[in-house]
């Protein structure tokens, strides 16, 4: 089985992006190349200061043109799928949760968003992370074209009807043509 490494995007790493893409009068596509060679995730900056706003853009290689975009309030860990037309997202936006979006980069869309309001529909075997006041995703593996694995972590119950604190992992089937 071939593991594909999450790649986490910290704010050296934003700097290096830019200083990249600034310098350089082609269009800008540096960044992680996905698995097929046909995407490329990139860092984008608004306004007068990085911090103000921050863009993950997954575009396409040939041309530059943006396939998917993402605001990244914290910091973001993708991982691109075997065949490379699709990329998983755990996007860090809180303090306290975590959200994982996977996204179909060959129609530009996310074909599944799961946060601590939906997790527990997906793995029925899961306390309700709503129960929780923080829920964290991670370690996500691609298992095959369709399904991925992740972890997830929870603390602090908000019920007695939870434990306290619940670490597991499950798998998502994933809808792609």
């Amino acid at each position: 089985m071939k593991h594909h490494n999450l790649i986490a995007v910290t704010p050296l790493m934003l700097i290096a992006f830019v200083v990249g893409c600034a310098s350089s009068n082609e269009p800008a596509l540096s960044g992680a190349s996905s698995t097929n060679g046909k995407y490329v995730a990139r860092m984008s900056y608004y306004g007068n200061h990085p911090e103000e706003k921050r863009i993950l853009e997954i575009v396409s290689r040939d041309n530059g043109s943006p396939i998917f975009e993402c605001v990244v309030e914290r910091n973001v860990k993708f991982s691109w799928s075997p065949d490379g037309d699709a990329v998983s997202l755990v996007d860090n936006f809180a303090s306290n949760e975590n959200r994982v979006h996977v996204v179909d980069l060959s129609q530009g869309q996310t074909i599944l968003l799961i946060s601590r309001e939906n997790a527990h529909i997906q793995a029925s075997t899961v306390p309700a992370p709503v129960n929780y006041s923080h829920v964290y995703f991670s370690d996500i593996k691609w298992i095959g074209r369709n399904k991925i694995r992740l972890a997830i972590e929870m603390y602090n119950s908000l019920s007695a009807e939870v434990p306290n604190s619940y670490s597991g992992s499950y798998d998502v089937e994933l809808s792609r043509r």
